[in-house]
Order: structure tokens, then sequence, then C-alpha cells
């Protein structure tokens, strides 16, 4: 026997007028709202929520094409059993046909399932709070409040879906579409965010999240909560205002909500750190009902990331936390990246930045010569030895030349002047010419030049 009943409804009444819902699948005959001239329930039976749950679609005219779309929650558990078209004519009728009668006509009716409910998720809250993929390719949060005293802090709810991956973001851009539905009956408490968890440092530790905020907080405060800690980042006031717990967080106010249906748009670019994750989520700060009555759900699509992270060149090997080819440079952190010498190659000049180390390796990566560079100071290196060149806020790029037996090293300011030079001699033989930086150290390669 069916046991719930999702409503979704249009209406079309004029003003200071009613409408009228009935269960047509449940309990045929039986009504289970009265709908107000703005489309919101005034009136819902007893087992509303429970028994029934209640859409509000749109308002519609003489003459209007509309589409009904239903997104049922991920933890409904159970099978569909019918779908009904119905419409309603409550009172006002005119004797004869066609007037007063009003006819709908029904096409393109489709029922799509998911291939899948799962995805990388935080969830908190009542009923059906929950996270899936839903038809169309749509990440789906759907929330309603845990808690009903009143105090964000303790009473949120919250649905998040999470997306895995790592890029640079310098010069990246994340855009996503949030379609934006708030139940007529919901009290308005409500964030929509989406939260990037940044390692700023490029250490591999994940240190800073910047979070981008719509508020719908009319009745009362909202709350932004981290789905990466689960900390209160701050509750958010009836106009918006935010003021992050930590300096951990930082975020940004995109705008009010206005209306119970709303499409929100959201553009994040450039961005300082390796990106780790991207949460889109909703909250909702307080006050649930039973059922979906009194939820929000969030439809988040099309997710677009741009990025400047490729693997490294033709040629170049290495281990790293994180090791890129961007537009500009190539990347190291937490590792090296290294390429063969080339044969008859007499001259290695590379122009970086960042604090790291420039050389000649060895077959088995030992360094064999060349530079530590931490901000403007460099230190030669010769096998396990090194020698202090000095600070040098002018210099551009350096030369390492492995000369039968002896390394060259020489820095140099943009006009080729020679601001140091240090030279040593090895034994073994020289196979590579990379880069190496330490946890919490990076290195940006603008160029690497071989003369023969």
């Amino acid at each position: 026997m069916p046991n719930l009943e999702i409503i979704a409804y249009v209406y079309d009444i004029a003003p200071n007028n009613y409408g009228l819902v009935y269960s047509v699948l449940v309990n045929p005959g039986t009504l289970v709202a009265v709908i107000n001239d703005n489309g919101d329930p005034q009136y819902v039976t007893q087992n509303a929520g429970t028994t029934y749950g209640l859409i509000k679609v749109q308002e519609v005219s003489n003459n209007t094409s509309f589409t009904i779309s239903v997104y049922l929650p991920a933890s409904i558990r159970g099978y569909i059993t019918s779908v009904a078209m119905t419409v309603v004519d409550p009172y006002g009728y005119v004797y004869g046909s066609p007037a007063g009668d009003f006819w709908v006509d029904w096409k393109n009716l489709t029922i799509q399932t998911p291939c899948s409910n799962w995805v990388e998720n935080v969830t908190r809250g009542q009923n059906y709070t929950s996270v899936w993929i839903a038809p169309g390719g749509y990440l789906a949060t759907e929330v309603d409040a845990y808690g009903a005293t009143g105090n964000p802090v303790t009473d949120y709810g919250i649905a998040a879906g999470i997306l895995s991956y790592v890029f640079n973001g310098t010069g990246a851009t994340i855009s996503a579409t949030a379609n934006y539905y708030r139940d007529p009956l919901d009290t308005r408490n409500n964030v929509v965010y989406v939260d990037v968890l940044v390692d700023s440092a490029y250490s591999g530790v994940p240190d800073k999240e910047y979070i981008y905020y719509y508020y719908d907080t009319a009745d009362s405060t909202g709350i932004i909560v981290s789905p990466f800690t689960n900390q209160v980042v701050c509750t958010v006031s009836t106009t918006g205002a935010c003021t992050p717990s930590s300096t951990r967080y930082v975020v940004v106010n995109l705008g009010g909500i206005t209306n119970y249906r709303q499409t929100l748009a959201f553009s994040i670019s450039n961005i300082q750190g390796a990106v780790q994750k991207i949460a889109f989520a909703v909250t909702d700060g307080s006050y649930y009902g039973p059922g979906i009555i009194g939820d929000i759900q969030v439809l988040w699509g099309p997710i677009t990331i741009e990025h400047y992270s490729c693997p490294p060149p033709s040629g170049w090997s290495g281990s790293a936390i994180y090791l890129w080819q961007t537009n500009y440079f190539l990347f190291v952190a937490g590792g090296a990246a290294y390429t063969p010498l080339v044969s008859g190659g007499l001259t290695y000049i590379s122009n970086f930045t960042g604090t790291g180390l420039y050389a000649v390796f060895g077959p088995s990566f030992n360094v064999i010569f060349g530079v530590l560079k931490s901000g403007s100071s460099f230190t030669a290196l010769c096998g396990s030895a090194s020698a202090a060149l000095g600070t040098y806020p002018s210099a551009y790029y350096v030369e390492l030349r492995p000369l039968n037996g002896f390394g060259d090293i020489i820095v140099r300011d943009q006009y080729g002047n020679m601001l140091a030079r240090y030279g040593c001699y090895y034994s073994a033989a020289p196979a590579y010419v990379g880069y190496g930086a330490q946890q919490g150290q990076y290195l940006k390669v603008y160029s690497l030049a071989v003369w023969g």
C-alpha cells in the first residue's frame, strides 16, 4: 500500500482567493492543503510531511507552458507505485461548457533514476537530509535543520557534496550554478555556499578555506559550517554578516536570496595555493518540519573548473607533493623534478623563484653541484659541502656548467652581469639537471636553456 505522496503544484489564484490540494494516491479525496494567492500553504492536514509532501513549483497564467520536475531525496526508500496528473477547481463554477472550465494538456512524462546516489558528503539534519547525484547530472543537496531551539550552533542541518580534485589555484577558475528551492513553510535561516579547501603553503597540509556564500536569513540567524573540519565558521545575521571564527576561513558574501526559487551563480578565481577539495553546501539554521516540509533543496550544475596544472613536460620526471607544468612555469613543491643532460650541452641557464635547489645530479640523483636559493640568498653546493655566495636581490638567472670534472656556478642579473661565481671539482658522472624543494618549500621555474 502506498504511504507517501509527494505533490508538486503550480497555481493560478486571483488575489484574495485560494486553491486546494487533495490527495489522489494515498487517501483519495482527502484535503491536504489550502493554498493562498501567493502559492503558499495556509493550512495543511495533520498528516502533511509524514504522509504528504508539498513542493511549490511556480505561478502560471492562461496559455502558460510549464515544466514540473521533482527530485526525490536520496534517503527516501521504497517504490514509485503511481504518478497522477491532477487539476483542481475548488469553487465558483459556471453552468455550461466551456464556460468556467480550464484544461491542462499533459505531455512528456519521464521517470529517471540516477546511476548512483553515492558521492563524498557531509550531512546532518532531520528526515530527508541527503546528498546524491540526481538525473541530469546534478549534484543534489537537501537539508532540514537538526534541532528546533532557535540556536543555529546546536540546531543546524547541513548537506554538502565534496569534490576531491587537486590543482594549482593560481589562474584557476571555479564556476557553478545552484538552483535553490525553499519550502514555503520553512523558516528562512538558510545559507548556500561553496567551500574551497586549500594548501596555501604547498606543504601537503591544507590550512585555508575560501567560502563564497548566499544567504536567505530574513527570519532568523543562519550558519556556515566547514564540511572539512565540522567547525562553525560563523553565524550569518539577517543582513548577511559573517565574522569568521578563525583566520583559517576567508569568507565572501555574494548577496541575499529573495525568492523561494532562485538561480545562484558562483565564479571563483585565482585562489593562492593548491586546491585540495571543493564542497557545495547548504545549511538550515534551525526549526525543522515533518517529512520534506521545511526542507531546502539545491541542485548544483553545471560545475566547471579551469586550471593550468598539467603534467611535467616531455622528458621530465620527478616525485613531489606537487609537480605541475602551468602556462607560465614549472612548479615543484616538496620534492624533485629532473631531466637528462643534453648531449653536447655545456651551460644550463635557468630563471626561477622561490626556495629550493637547482643542481646537476648524478645517476643516483645525488647532488654533484648546484645552488640553493632562499629568497635573495644563494648558497653553492658541491656534493655535501656548501659555501654562502651572498644576497643578491637583482639576481635573475643561474648558470651551471659541468666542465670535465669541474662544476662552475654563476649567478647573473637580467643584463648578464656576474653577481657571484663559485666552482668545485667532482668525480661522479653528471646525468641530470633539475630542481628540488623540501616540504613547505617550492620553486617556480620560468625557463631552462641549454647552450652548447
